[in-house]
């Protein structure tokens, strides 16, 4: 896999995908670092993949946290060592997730 880079001229839709690369990136980033820290404090992983099948072509979920924060991502996008896990989203809706994102990054609802 490369990464994904901008580069002036880009058509809309590589422009997009791309956006969905990186946000993919970073769920995984924070998936693998969720489990990294729960090694460090001597816990089981919280965060892992499961399959749900939802939309043709994005069968896979990340799951972080035990399911707090889902992400759909494409079939063929590299999840590297990320452990498959038991479907565990919490039943949150898409703006629940985000507002929650944001609630813990100190940005508050107007």
């Amino acid at each position: 896999m490369k990464p994904y880079v901008y580069h002036e001229g880009m058509d809309y839709e590589t422009q997009a995908n791309g956006a969905y690369w990186e946000r993919n990136m970073l769920a995984l980033f924070l998936a693998n670092q969720s489990n990294k820290l729960c090694e460090e404090m001597g816990i089981s992983h919280n965060s892992g993949y499961f399959i749900h099948g939802e939309w043709e072509g994005w069968d896979r979920v990340i799951s972080i946290q035990n399911g707090k924060y889902t992400f759909h991502i494409p079939n063929d996008f590299n999840i590297g060592h990320l452990e498959e896990i038991e479907p565990n989203w919490d039943g949150h809706t898409t703006e629940k997730k985000w507002n929650d994102v944001m609630e813990y990054c100190g940005i508050f609802l107007e």
